[in-house]
């Protein structure tokens, strides 16, 4: 009896086993190459390279003319992620999605990937394209950018933005430990070191195409997610150097901002996705607590990443808070 439990019990778990690989296989089949052109940006977008003053550069996608939108991916991510919205706003707005360092197309500088940098990068863009009454819109890592220039440089905030957006972000740490930091600092080194070496092993580098870097960057989008969406964030990731992240993942574990957020003084519009698990509403709520008169949108079954998973939505709020902007 005892044998025929454990060949079943077998027979289930290869069952499942196969049921698994075969739904894994047939949504990554989805993501097809023509599905993922589709994410390319429009054809008559300006690329630009701005000089950063410790010698690297900020590469920048635009198009349109208008009341400048300005748009900042989170980490691992890239400009290519507001390929939608470059074509959905660029025929009413000024649209520019930039390359933090370290990411996409951008160059580093002799400077380390730190939050206070690529706010320093982001000043330097809204400067040398002399950017006003701009719309600063911040996707998770991004929206702590935006936040560290508004706190760290408020009179060339207020001086060239006249509105903030904050999607998918945080103003605070994932975990209130008060030794949370001196943790994080501490194994950050190791993690590089151990990551860096496992890659170089690894075919197709830490995040590969196969089903475990499927499911992995499944869980960041919410329901319904189209396997495109999937691919193109896992090869966004797996193009971002892993010293880059790493280095910059110590800083967004321990970001904590929320006692400047009354400082902010721009109008503000908090963006969240209802299934979002890496920045769920909670921290949403948190920001509008904390900015005065912030408005808050909870989009329904969006992920992390809305700009893709529902991209009509995204943008037609963004369009609307623009127009509503002083």
């Amino acid at each position: 009896m005892k044998l025929r439990n454990v060949a079943l019990a077998a027979a289930g778990v290869g069952a499942a086993y196969a049921v698994e690989r075969l739904t894994i296989g047939r949504a990554q089949a989805r993501a097809t190459e023509a599905e993922l052109g589709e994410l390319r940006f429009p054809e008559d977008v300006v690329i630009r390279h701005i000089d950063t003053d410790d010698g690297g550069d900020v590469y920048v996608v635009e198009r349109g003319a208008g009341r400048p939108i300005v748009l900042l991916h989170g980490v691992m991510l890239s400009s290519v992620l507001w390929a939608h919205q470059l074509a959905d706003l660029g025929d009413t707005h000024r649209v520019l999605a930039l390359d933090h360092r370290g990411h996409g197309e951008s160059r580093s500088g002799s400077e380390p990937w730190a939050l206070t940098r690529l706010a320093s990068d982001l000043a330097q863009v809204l400067i040398e394209l002399d950017l006003r009454d701009a719309l600063l819109v911040g996707h998770s890592m991004g929206g702590m950018v935006a936040l560290k220039l508004a706190v760290d440089r408020p009179a060339l905030f207020h001086e060239r933005v006249a509105g903030l957006a904050l999607v998918s972000t945080s103003a605070g740490p994932v975990h209130r430990l008060a030794a949370w930091k001196t943790v994080i600092d501490a194994v950050t080194p190791k993690i590089n070191k151990s990551l860096i070496g496992v890659a170089g092993y690894l075919p197709g580098g830490l995040f590969p195409r196969n089903d475990l870097s499927y499911l992995l960057f499944r869980l960041g989008l919410g329901k319904n997610a189209s396997p495109a969406h999937i691919e193109l964030n896992r090869r966004m990731a797996a193009a971002t150097p892993v010293t880059v992240w790493t280095e910059l993942l110590r800083e967004i574990l321990a970001f904590d901002l929320r006692a400047d957020l009354s400082r902010i003084g721009v109008p503000t519009m908090v963006v969240v996705g209802s299934r979002d698990l890496v920045t769920p509403p909670s921290h949403a709520r948190e920001l509008i607590e904390r900015i005065h008169g912030a408005e808050l949108y909870v989009i329904r079954d969006s992920g992390h990443l809305p700009m893709l998973e529902k991209r009509e939505q995204l943008s037609e709020l963004l369009e609307q808070f623009a127009g509503r902007l002083p």
